[in-house]
């Protein structure tokens, strides 16, 4: 003491005898001050002593140091704590943590409650609040169950090995109504450890609703726009040939299911996918290629569940099938029941019809024009048929080609008749565009018109219809449906070329590799063979007079058809050529 503080009421109240001051650093600044006093002898700390002071002050700077840290996460802590708390109590979704024993953790967020319409969920059982209302099955729950005990307290590989357990949405029915609420699943960390499963639950039913109106009226609105540019008279005839074939499907579906049933079906399906098609129904043909999928994948078995997913297709096709029909009669206001015209004249008209118009004796014009009333002219028909390819053409990047029909009498078609042909030659017309004529630029380079030419020569007795059906194309590939047919155990190597090509007639035979939905199952062929042995006609394969390439088998396809469905006009018909 040098008597510095002899005057200082503390030094003098306490009787200080000693004081040492050290500064506590921190960060080159000074944080505190060390205070030591000593009350018995001056002078009682020294050169070590204060050294040791030193020392110590180091190490409360470290601990001061801590300590400011410490206050400041905990200040931190706090108003993080306040931020959950409050996104907890405002959010909307319902946000939890399930912790070991599929129990819900005391933090969760209000909505929750408001979700699933229970209160005090803290404590309650996960899996019986998410689930037990669902639409999910018994199995399905406990295989969840099973996985979130496997995760929770586990290596976090438990839980990303079974993720795909977890459902992102469910419906659930409660007092409230039904609800469809979208999930979403994170792991909680501890290392490697999983601790909690971070749930959040979202109710999107009214945004669903929305979607769902949204997607209805574009479909409806492709609905509209497809039938905009059909012709009353072209949808009306396909209202009738279309109805014929879903009631065929109806009664083949009343049978005892078989392999043999199956192709009758497959058959009814094809042909209207590709009469869909070709008059421009894209969203039907689409879904019906969606249901012969299903109907492809059939086991031999036939398995109640395959079946249900193929009956729930082809219902899914029906609906959209009376789509347009409702939009057609609804939105364009072309009901086809307003006029009697022949697409309207009902079976059992048409015959009285016939039966009358069979002993016609008078002048062969008025037979015409009744005929032409109430009838389908067939060369008309086909022409109709064939333009109705246009699409087809743009989608296999080719030009329509040229449809030359000839014809010795004039024909005309009842309904059954006009459906028949529709079912026999959309699919031969179909495959002369997608395998018998080249694409342009080869036509081109061998010297053949873009286009192609498909012909049609109609004759006809009081008995049957006779019909020769060729295109210009290279013709059959002899080497590949031989390849093919050997492949598939259908034919023998060395087998007689006649042999070889009446293979497209058989189930399931095509050169495609690839199923489309233009070709390559193999039934349209078929179907052309069944069509007509079912209604009493024939088709047979001759050689065309015309000059093969090397490989390949120029065809004419020779079609018989009974006359039980058609009049026959006596006189001649002026060729027709259609572009």
């Amino acid at each position: 003491h040098n008597g510095d503080y002899v005057h200082n009421d503390y030094i003098n109240r306490q009787r200080v005898k000693s004081v040492l001051c050290v500064p506590i650093m921190h960060q080159g600044v000074v944080a505190g001050i060390a205070y030591l006093e000593h009350c018995q002898v001056p002078r009682a700390f020294d050169q070590d002593r204060a050294e040791l002071i030193e020392i110590l002050s180091s190490q409360a700077a470290v601990s001061l140091e801590n300590a400011l840290m410490y206050q400041s996460m905990e200040s931190q802590i706090k108003e993080r704590t306040r931020e959950i708390q409050s996104i907890l109590a405002n959010i909307k979704q319902g946000i939890f943590n399930i912790v070991d024993g599929n129990i819900i953790h005391a933090d969760y967020s209000i909505h929750l409650e408001e979700i699933f319409g229970e209160t005090h969920l803290a404590g309650k059982n996960a899996i019986s609040l998410l689930f037990a209302h669902s639409n999910l099955a018994i199995d399905e729950i406990s295989m969840i169950e099973s996985t979130i005990c496997a995760s929770i307290g586990g290596h976090f590989i438990n839980y990303d090995m079974n993720t795909h357990v977890l459902p992102r949405e469910i419906t659930i029915s409660i007092e409230d109504g039904v609800k469809i609420l979208e999930l979403d699943w994170s792991k909680v960390l501890d290392d490697m450890e999983i601790t909690a499963l971070l749930v959040c639950v979202r109710d999107v039913t009214e945004l669903r609703s929305l979607q769902k109106e949204a997607e209805f009226q574009k479909i409806e609105l492709k609905t509209l726009a497809d039938l905009i540019n059909i012709a009353p008279e072209k949808f009306s005839n396909f209202r009738k040939v279309s109805q014929q074939h879903f009631n065929m499907i109806g009664k083949l579906q009343d049978k005892q299911w078989s392999i043999e049933i199956q192709k009758l079906v497959f058959i009814e399906l094809h042909t209207m996918k590709g009469l869909s098609r070709s008059t421009g129904l894209s969203l039907l043909a689409t879904e019906l290629h969606e249901t012969e999928d299903h109907l492809s994948s059939l086991s031999q078995e036939f398995k109640e569940t395959d079946m249900s997913n193929f009956e729930a297709a082809l219902n899914k096709s029906k609906a959209t099938w009376k789509r347009y029909l409702d939009v057609f009669d609804e939105k364009l206001q072309r009901s086809d029941s307003s006029n009697l015209t022949r697409v309207n004249t009902d079976h059992d008209l048409q015959k009285e019809l016939k039966n009358l118009l069979n002993k016609w004796q008078g002048p062969s014009h008025d037979l015409k024009n009744i005929l032409e009333l109430t009838f389908s002219n067939i060369s008309q028909s086909l022409s109709s048929i064939h333009t109705n390819l246009e699409d087809l053409a743009n989608k296999l990047d080719k030009p329509l080609p040229l449809l030359k029909i000839t014809s010795t009498h004039q024909i005309f078609a009842d309904l059954n008749g006009e459906a028949l042909l529709q079912s026999i030659f959309i699919h031969l017309l179909r495959n002369s565009l997608d395998h018998g004529i080249e694409a342009k630029d080869d036509r081109i380079k061998s010297k053949k018109n873009p286009e192609g030419n498909i012909y049609i020569d109609i004759r006809a007795d009081d008995d049957l219809i006779y019909i020769s059906y060729w295109d210009d194309g290279k013709g059959i590939n002899i080497q590949s449906v031989e390849a093919k047919a050997i492949d598939k155990g259908l034919i023998i190597p060395g087998a007689d070329r006649q042999v070889i090509v009446e293979t497209i007639f058989l189930s399931g035979f095509s050169t495609r590799d690839q199923v489309t939905e233009v070709s390559g199952r193999g039934v349209g062929m078929d179907a052309v063979k069944s069509k007509l042995e079912e209604a009493g006609g024939t088709i047979t394969i001759a050689e065309s007079q015309r000059e093969a390439e090397a490989g390949f088998y120029p065809v004419r396809f020779e079609i018989t058809i009974p006359m039980d469905r058609f009049i026959r006009l006596a006189g001649t018909n002026p060729s027709q050529n259609a572009a």
